[in-house]
């Protein structure tokens, strides 16, 4: 009256059910306490037990795929290129993680009050100049990811390892004609680099010049006057 239970004793005894052509498309194994599919090997294709549950632990090129209300590959994690695929079919076996979306998109998001971010965590190599890169790419030729050139990168250096003495550097780069390279820096001070390029301050026109609220330091370009203008001793002045 309580239920049907199978090998009630606890003795070693394995229950299998056989499919049109697969001979253990079920089998209980009491030797591993495991439920498994489509094998007699532990984890071969799918293994549950009461510690874990092993997909493809035999290490073969099997992908498992979930279906979503209307993605047929909500989530994919290709066998073959050891990847994991959000809404894409061929995930790109250069990424351990490839999510694709064709609207905007919030990967991380934090539903709490205060701050939020992601944290790029570097592998404990203590190699001084080791970064950890994160980089904004696009597709500059049309065939897709595997055509993917960085536009921008953010990148955190460690420039000294030891934990006394620990300095760290933070680079924005860009690309300039054809050529990544760091345009902007912070270590201590402010360096802005390139060859190409210079750096631009705000252009105002007196009217908008005054209404700011002074702070001494502020540098401008007034266009009205064409002159560099730096905010000083309580006062406006010109530069040059």
């Amino acid at each position: 009256s309580s239920g049907t239970v199978f090998n009630d004793e606890g003795e070693d005894r394995d229950f299998r059910i056989e499919g049109d052509t697969a001979t253990n498309l079920i089998v209980i194994d009491a030797g591993l306490d495991a439920f498994q599919v489509g094998t007699t090997v532990a984890g071969a294709i799918a293994d549950f037990r009461s510690t874990e549950i092993v997909f493809n632990d035999s290490g073969d090129s099997r992908d498992f795929r979930v279906e979503g209300d209307t993605l047929t590959h909500l989530l994919f994690v290709d066998g073959s290129a050891d990847t994991v695929g959000i809404n894409t079919a061929t995930p790109n076996s250069s990424y351990k993680l490839h999510v694709v979306s064709t609207a905007a998109n919030s990967i991380f998001e934090r539903s709490a009050t205060g701050a939020a971010g992601i944290n790029v965590f570097y592998n404990p190599d203590s190699t001084d100049g080791n970064a950890a890169v994160i980089s904004f790419a696009t597709d500059t030729t049309g065939s897709g990811a595997t055509a993917q050139k960085a536009g921008v990168q953010l990148w955190g250096i460690t420039n000294t390892h030891d934990d006394a003495t620990y300095a760290t550097e933070f680079q924005i780069r860009t690309r300039v004609a054809g050529a990544i390279g760091s345009r902007f820096s912070v270590t201590g001070n402010v360096n802005i680099d390139g060859t190409t390029t210079a750096l631009v301050v705000s252009r105002l026109t007196t009217t908008q010049q005054n209404a700011l609220t002074g702070v001494n330091g502020m540098i401008i370009y007034n266009t009205s006057t064409s002159k560099f203008r730096g905010y000083a001793g309580g006062a406006w002045v010109d530069l040059h």
